[in-house]
């Protein structure tokens, strides 16, 4: 039996109709293509016929959000008519929807209160409000709508979306879970996106952060996505066990789980000790992960509780590695463990306590795979200084960083995404990367097939750069690179200091080597024209030198310009400034 919830209104509604001799809540089924052109007829033929008057028709509406549940409603008088069957039309028995835009929705339910023709009559005649018939039916539908309502409560105190208070304890406990008491160590997070890092990243409940030597560890109590355009995100945390102590702010600055799209977390201020018990829906959004783990014996229950443990960072799991009925492979990346360590005690009894029943369960730490990768970068636009090319250069070094190591075990690492991923910066034209393990050579464009599984880690420094090109550099260029350096005595004017004088030469000065082309002339009196501003130089000082490859030139006050030969790219290099 399926209890179904009802209230007062529908209960005196039913009591009056039945002691009157009329038929309450006769169900029907309601079936029908919404799609069909043109729109097909919705009746509903009444079981005991013919049919006086209909007196209530409860059902649905379909609900404007395709992905929503059907709306509750009662049907108003205007919306339907009483007609004949197709046999007899003057037998008054079809229920027929006259409105296309108020129609039941399909594969719904109808209940229906009406009056057949042929009732007898009942010695009940008043039932007006202050009647004592309809006095007494009030009456007894409270106390029914009570029971109801109390039957209701027990029933969604069983479940751990709807239980409340100390119901929700008994239910969590189920799961071997607790109510964190007042005095637990509270506070919050600030997570914070990697550059370059594009579209909504999620931060699920119960992601541990940690200071660095691990010694206090907390967990978020809220999943929270931050959205494409954030930056930064705040998320609520707690101290997994009441021991864990409360912490001086910027000390949270671990996590213990990549989290694909996230550079950095810290706690902006210190944490505190709660002064309530936690409420109930932070304790079903924590419980809400252990409650997949409580299904024991399946695939779901084996990997949501192993990665509910703190230093496991990936699970794989193989039903009949050998082809065998009744054997499953657990592949584990365990942080600090080694291929061929023992499991620690931890984990090993969570497997024994999580496996299925006659189930053989071979378990190994899995392999790591360390992967290189080589870039061939396509920049935008015109030629730009070193000094923004290697900003360039790290900001795809840590999308690249960050999305591989998000891998977790593997076979097979996919170009196309790392691809994309770095494509997603506009700076960048074109890419082509190589995929390798660590100490081998890689294609460019093409996948890396890992064997046997392994979990896939890649350093920064395994992440190297071929020289780049730029989408608008002259079309006789070659691709020979060189550097402009600049050395000079300079005076700041008052009120300015020697800092702020080299930072404006720095400035002008890379934007004079960025605009020169091959065939461009250099000369002295037009470095000191670029460079002046609030600070008066020593002309002589000033000395421009050219350096690429075999290539050895210097600007000076009493020597010739310099013409940039073709096929010759220059950068800035070291700006001196000296007082």
């Amino acid at each position: 039996m399926t209890f179904v919830n009802r209230p007062y209104d529908q209960i005196v509604v039913d009591v009056l109709t039945t002691l009157t001799a009329g038929v309450a809540e006769e169900s029907h089924r309601v079936s029908y293509d919404p799609n069909a052109s043109p729109p097909q007829p919705v009746t509903v033929t009444l079981k005991k016929r013919p049919v006086s008057r209909v007196s209530m028709v409860r059902g649905f509406l379909p609900n404007p959000d395709p992905t929503g549940e059907p709306l509750p409603h009662v049907f108003r008088l205007d919306e339907y008519e009483l007609v004949g069957g197709p046999e007899d039309p003057d037998d008054s028995s079809v229920l027929r929807f006259v409105r296309p835009d108020r129609r039941p929705a399909p594969d719904t339910d109808l209940s229906i209160n009406y009056y057949p023709a042929t009732s007898e009559p009942t010695p009940i005649t008043d039932v007006n409000v202050g009647s004592v018939a309809r006095t007494l039916v009030e009456a007894v539908s409270t106390e029914m709508a009570k029971l109801y309502a109390q039957l209701n409560l027990a029933y969604d105190s069983a479940f751990l979306e709807t239980a409340q208070g100390a119901a929700l304890d008994r239910v969590v406990a189920l799961l071997a879970q607790k109510r964190a008491r007042a005095g637990a160590a509270v506070g919050s997070v600030r997570f914070s996106r990697r550059a370059g890092a594009q579209g909504t990243i999620t931060i699920p409940v119960g992601t541990p952060v940690t200071d660095i030597a691990d010694t206090a560890r907390y967990e978020t109590v809220e999943p929270r996505q931050m959205l494409a355009g954030e930056s930064v995100t705040e998320v609520r945390v707690r101290g997994t066990h009441a021991a864990v102590p409360a912490v001086e702010a910027n000390v949270l600055t671990v996590t213990q789980r990549t989290i694909a799209g996230i550079d950095a977390v810290t706690n902006p201020r210190p944490t505190t000790r709660a002064t309530t018990d936690e409420s109930d829906d932070d304790l079903r959004r924590r419980v809400a992960g252990a409650l997949l783990a409580a299904n024991k014996g399946t695939v779901t229950a084996l990997k949501n509780g192993l990665m509910a443990l703190p230093d496991i960072r990936s699970v794989a799991v193989h039903e009949e590695p050998n082809g065998l009925p009744g054997e499953i492979e657990i592949a584990l990346d365990i942080d600090g463990q080694s291929p061929g360590d023992p499991l620690p005690p931890v984990v090993a009894n969570t497997i024994e306590d999580l496996r299925p029943a006659g189930i053989r369960v071979v378990t190994a730490s899995a392999a790591r795979a360390e992967v290189a990768l080589r870039l061939t970068l396509l920049l935008a636009g015109a030629p730009q200084t070193e000094a923004v090319v290697a900003g360039i250069l790290s900001d795809v070094t840590d999308v690249l960083e960050t999305k591989v190591n998000a891998t977790g075990l593997a076979t097979r690492i996919r170009n196309g995404p790392l691809v994309a991923a770095v494509l997603a910066d506009g700076r960048i034209a074109d890419v082509k990367i190589a995929l390798s393990l660590k100490g081998e050579t890689g294609s460019q464009g093409a996948d890396l097939t890992i064997e046997p599984q392994a979990s896939v880690i890649v350093a920064r420094s395994d992440i190297v750069f071929d020289p780049v090109a730029f989408e608008d550099a002259p079309a006789d260029a070659t691709g020979t690179q060189g550097t402009a350096s600049l050395s000079l005595r300079a005076i700041p004017d008052a009120g300015a200091t020697l800092q702020q004088a080299e930072s404006a030469i720095r400035t002008a000065f890379e934007a004079l080597v960025a605009a020169l082309r091959p065939g461009d002339t250099l000369a002295h009196s037009a470095v000191l024209t670029a460079l002046s501003g609030d600070f008066t130089l020593d002309p002589d000082s000033v000395i421009v030198t050219v350096q690429a490859g075999d290539l050895f030139a210097e600007v000076v006050s009493t020597g010739p310009p310099f013409t940039l030969p073709d096929g010759l790219a220059l950068a800035t290099g070291t700006v001196e400034v000296m007082a």
